[in-house]
Formats: structure tokens, C-alpha cells, sequence
């Protein structure tokens, strides 16, 4: 993330003005001449409709709230005194096939615009085609490193336009004071800590940015959920959790926080809040402990994972070579040799990109990963079936290394010979879920699971809606005690 500034802002929503009129029906009465949005230089401020106009505003993601509750989040944005909403466009959110869009459902951005319009919240609409926002690959569709020589986040090597504007009129002495990325918390890692920013820090903080007149974005206000693969990672390499609270004012439920009546506080100060009760924190029920049972494993099930079936190959094949871009990808050898005592499997060039499970005739070996754990010892006879699940924990989302390939990026090495002669499997995990192949695991319940129980496996456990109780079903928490990920534990 990098704050914008000015003209950024100015344009972005003198943009939106101009889609709020065909989206908003009061202002189709109006003549769309009568409708200005204008930078005024002589007094340092925006003029909307002729007025002089502050925006104080709060980043939302709508790809990061189910469209159930985009008009929960916009209510308390708009009940703590904002005027204006910031949003992302991420491109490979709707673009995840080259040439096909999708803008339906929770990705139907028309409708989201139109909710924050009748609502009263303006929009900052940053429609990429980067976005970073500890996104995957930061909003560019992961498509585009099929071509090997594709140069990302750039136009032409002469890229200059007068020294960016001679770094915008040397911070630009005239115009509307802005701070579009105000940072009300920040982000966390696998491994680390919760990041937590106090609320007197951030009041403190935006009350001295009000009193200068300035106009602000508040990032996050909301930060929600990175669902399925779609979060992102820094670098050196530093996957984000699917998590993005952000320590914001509205929790990743969407709960009001403290932190939330103190900026509400402050905002007060400087201009007449809303009249209304402020929308409670969405119910939620304690539907009890869950037994989960294992089925099989990942490598068990391989056949009926993978749709497109096994690709032979000299050497390994990365997840775009394999036209795959998120998920799991299933990399089988055999032990060339005899490791009766522990032998070396390393990733020389580090090239494991991001986390491989590794088995042995299905017996668990150990991982390796990206950064932090380039070689692991193996046991096994000669011709004993090699596994490696790799797993895509995220592209980075800004920088150099934005150009992040997944899989095996680099050759492996048993006692330092380079292994060769590959078999892997692109799996498509979502899909079998989505086309009904859960009902087949239903009934591997019965099965005997397998003794080895660190290996990569499905576990499947149910819970029952009690009767009799309104409201029901509510949101709850899912706790996994005990259970694990590159060091973090999952409470």
C-alpha cells in the first residue's frame, strides 16, 4: 500500500460523481451540467456542486464482505460520520479467465456502488488495474505470467512523464490538503502476532487531520476477509492470513469496535453526525464442539482430485505451466536410490514456492518451504513413491518479487543429485467440492483411515441447527485448537 494523493482523489471521485448520476435516481432529475466536482487551488479545497466540499472517508473491499452484509457495513461507515467510501477494483477478482468477467453475486460491483449511492456514502473508486491491498499478486490476474517476458506494473521502459510530474509539483504547493490511506491499524502474518494499534493513537491522530481541514481516507474501516486464495504476502516472503481485520474500527464481523466510537467522537467534532441508532454487532450463535472424523488422504484421493489427470515431465512444472493458479498442486517421483539412512531432499535455489508436504510411501517426511526450509532428510527403499503436495500460500502483492511463479520453480535434489522424470497433478480441490464430489467423501467415513495422521487429509464433521430458536441460522467462529500452520496456531 502507498497513500495517495491530490489529484488521485479528486479524480477518482469526480469519476464516481459521474456514475453516481446514473445509478442514483435523484440526480436524474437533475441536468448532468448542473454537476461539478473541482479542485479549487486559490482557497486549497475540493468544490462539489459549487460548495466547498471535505470528504472524510474509510477504505471498505467489497470483495472482502459478503454482498449479505455490504449494506450492514455501509450503514455503521455512514452512522460514524462519513461521507465517502474507498474501494478497490481487484482486476483478476473478475477476470480470473482471460476474456471472461464475472460481476455477479458477491462480485457485483454495479450493485455495491449502487447500495453505497442510497445510502449517502460517496465513492473513491481505485479500479487498478493494480491495487496491491494485501491482495494475490496485488489485484493482476495471475494469467499473465504465462508469458515469461511479461514485465507487470509497467508500460514502457522510458516509464518517466517529467520525473512523475516533478514528484507532484514538489508535494504539491496548492490544491486540497488529502491523506488517502490513513492507516487506523495494520495487517498481519502467518506466525506473528495480532497487530494492534490503540484507539487513542488513531483519535489523536484524525482529530489533528480534521482541525487542518484536510480531507481523509481512513484504511481500513473494514477490512474483512481474504476468502479462499485470495489473500496476498510481502517480501522477503510474508503470506497474510486469510484474516484482514486490520484492527479497523469495524471488526472482520463487522462488530463496532471502541476504536469505532472513538473516531465517531471525533468526527463529531467537526461536522453533524447522522441521526439514528448505530446498527449492534451482528448476532452470533455458540453451536458447540464439532467431531471431526478423517477420511482419506490428499495422495489417496489424487485420481479423483485431479480432473485433467497425471502430465509427465523431465523436470517439475510450475502452477501456471500447469495452467493451475491457486490451491494445491501434487508432485510424484520414486527414490532413485536407497535412503535406509536419513538422505538430504533439498531445494538448492529455493525453489519451493510456497510450502511442500512431503511423504514417503505415504509416510509423512517432513516440509519444506519457501525461505525457511530448503532441504529436509528422507528415508525409504529404492523405488518407494515420492510425494510432494505444494501448496500456493499467496502471491506477493507488491515489489519486485510481484512476479511470483508457484509449485516447484526449481529443481529438487536427493544427495544432491538432481531427481527427474515427474508426474504431477494439477488439483482442482474447489471444483470436487462444488460438482457434489463431497457427497462421495461422506462416504469414505466408514472407511479405515490410515495410521499416518500428520499427512495432508479431509476431515469431515457436521453440526445441527437447533429448532425452536428465532433467528437461527447466525454467524459463529470456527476454533481449531491445537492445530497448526507454519508455527502460528489456529485460535
Amino acid at each position: 500500500m502507498r497513500a495517495q494523493v491530490g489529484l488521485l482523489a479528486a479524480v477518482s471521485l469526480c469519476l464516481y460523481s459521474a456514475v453516481q448520476e446514473v445509478l442514483s435516481t435523484p440526480y436524474l432529475l437533475q441536468s448532468t451540467s448542473s454537476r461539478t466536482f473541482q479542485i479549487d487551488y486559490d482557497n486549497d479545497c475540493f468544490r462539489k456542486d459549487g460548495e466547498r466540499f471535505r470528504y472524510i472517508s474509510g477504505s471498505i473491499h467489497y470483495s472482502r464482505v459478503p454482498r449479505y452484509y455490504w449494506k450492514d457495513r455501509l450503514m455503521k461507515m455512514y452512522m460514524a460520520g462519513l461521507n465517502a467510501i474507498q474501494t478497490y477494483v481487484p482486476w483478476n477478482y473478475h477476470e480470473t479467465i482471460p476474456g471472461k468477467y464475472d460481476f455477479t453475486e458477491d462480485r457485483d460491483l454495479e450493485s455495491f456502488l449502487k447500495l453505497s449511492s442510497d445510502v449517502g456514502l460517496l465513492v473513491i473508486l481505485r479500479a487498478g488495474p493494480y491495487m496491491c491491498g494485501e491482495w494475490d499478486m496485488g489485484g493482476l490476474p495471475a494469467w499473465l505470467l504465462r508469458n515469461d517476458s511479461v514485465v507487470l506494473r509497467s508500460s514502457d521502459p522510458g516509464g518517466n512523464v517529467t520525473q512523475s510530474f516533478q514528484a507532484q509539483r514538489y508535494a504539491e504547493p496548492h490544491g486540497p490538503m488529502v491523506n488517502s490511506e490513513f492507516y487506523t491499524g495494520w495487517l498481519d502474518h502467518w506466525g506473528w502476532k495480532h497487530s494492534v494499534v490503540k484507539k487513542e493513537i488513531v483519535a489523536k491522530s484524525l482529530d489533528e487531520i480534521l482541525a487542518l481541514g484536510a480531507n481523509v481516507n481512513m484504511y481500513m474501516f473494514e477490512g474483512g476477509t481474504s476468502f479462499g486464495y485470495w489473500n496476498g504476502a510481502n517480501s522477503p516472503y510474508w503470506p497474510q492470513p486469510t484474516s484482514y481485520d486490520y484492527e479497523a474500527p469495524l471488526s472482520e464481523a463487522g462488530d463496532p469496535t471502541d476504536k469505532y466510537f472513538s473516531i465517531r467522537e471525533v468526527i463529531g467534532k467537526y461536522k453533524m453526525l447522522p441521526v439514528g441508532p448505530i446498527l449492534p454487532a451482528t448476532p452470533k450463535f455458540a453451536y458447540g464442539l464439532i467431531q471431526v472424523k478423517k477420511l482419506q488422504s490428499v495422495v489417496e484421493l489424487v485420481h479423483l482430485l485431479s480432473f485433467s489427470g497425471p502430465v509427465k515431465s523431465v523436470y517439475p512444472l510450475t502452477f501456471v505451466e500447469m495452467n493451475q493458479y491457486f490451491g494445491y498442486m501434487l508432485y510424484r517421483n520414486t527414490l532413485p536410490i536407497n535412503c535406509t539412512e536419513a538422505t538430504p531432499l533439498a531445494s538448492p535455489q529455493n525453489g519451493v514456492h510456497d510450502r511442500a508436504y512431503v511423504m514417503v510411501d505415504g509416510v509423512f517426511q517432513g516440509i519444506l518451504e519457501r525461505n525457511t526450509i530448503i532441504t529436509i532428510n528422507v528415508t525409504g527403499q529404492a523405488g518407494s513413491q515420492l510425494d510432494i503436495l505444494v501448496e500456493n500460500m499467496g502471491r506477493i502483492n507488491y515489489g519486485r518479487g510481484i512476479h511470483d511463479s508457484k509449485g516447484l520453480v526449481t529443481n529438487l535434489t536427493l544427495a544432491s543429485n538432481i531427481l527427474t522424470g515427474w508426474t504431477i497433478y494439477s488439483l482442482n480441490i474447489d471444483e470436487a467440492v462444488k460438482s457434489g464430489y463431497l457427497n462421495k467423501l461422506k462416504k469414505l467415513e466408514r472407511l479405515t483411515a490410515p495410521a499416518e495422521v500428520n499427512v495432508p487429509s479431509f476431515y469431515l464433521g457436521t453440526f445441527v441447527i437447533p429448532s425452536g430458536i428465532p433467528d437461527l441460522p447466525q454467524d459463529t467462529y470456527l476454533k481449531f485448537p491445537g492445530w497448526s500452520k507454519v508455527g502460528a496456531r489456529f485460535e
